[in-house]
């Protein structure tokens, strides 16, 4: 009985060694990702606060095309934004296309990281999530024009390294945070806001997790 014990409080011991291992390193990789985050293609931002350090960071998880949960956030969001309530002031927004494996995907994906080497990522970004339709070559051509892009510019820009790297951030995040589907918001890297069982986002909802993450943001 007592070599049972042993033996149990043995492989208790182990078991947690092998959780806090586990931990260190999920932090470790973590805390690579949203390195990668901050160093990925300049633009990416969605909403910048006026303090240089704002109390609450968001990282949107988002796709482009056949994706109309993440037109509908990105709406909700810049509708909290917009709202005083919110006092946005505070709060940064940088948004980080997920790739699929589809080619029509990843392009959607590779022309708006491109963008933000121009500083027209921010408009090119919201021009892609309003538009109700088939993201189509041309449809894309006259969105990005419209938004102020140089689109021979971004066709070239597509194979940039930085958007490859910026690329490669969304993926380690992605298995980082392993959100239960796309879009979804990570605050102040570490509280995920994922979709509501009905999957529609509400402005409302948006303005009540922004005083949520303030609460429980303070020392």
């Amino acid at each position: 009985m007592r070599r049972i014990l042993v033996w149990g409080l043995g492989g208790f011991a182990i078991l947690l060694v092998f959780l806090a291992a586990s931990m260190t390193m999920r932090t470790l990789a973590w805390k690579k990702t949203q390195s990668h985050i901050t160093q990925a293609v300049a633009g990416q931002v969605m909403h910048a606060a006026d303090q240089k350090n704002p109390a609450i960071r968001v990282v949107a998880l988002t796709r482009y095309g056949s994706c109309d949960a993440c037109a509908q956030a990105h709406q909700a969001l810049a509708l909290a934004l917009d709202d005083a309530a919110a006092g946005a002031a505070d709060i940064q927004v940088v948004v980080q296309p997920i790739p699929l494996s589809d080619p029509h995907n990843q392009r959607l994906a590779r022309l708006a990281l491109a963008a933000g080497l121009q500083d027209k990522f921010a408009p090119f970004h919201d021009a892609l999530m309003n538009y109700d339709g088939a993201l189509t070559d041309d449809v894309v051509r006259t969105l990005a024009v419209n938004a102020g892009v140089d689109f021979d510019r971004l066709n070239a820009d597509m194979n940039d390294p930085r958007v490859n790297d910026a690329l490669s951030a969304g993926r380690a995040l992605m298995d980082a945070v392993k959100p239960p589907a796309l879009p979804s918001f990570v605050f102040n890297d570490r509280l995920v806001f994922a979709p509501p069982k009905d999957g529609v986002f509400q402005s409302d909802d948006f303005i009540a997790f922004f005083d949520h993450v303030r609460k429980t943001s303070q020392p």
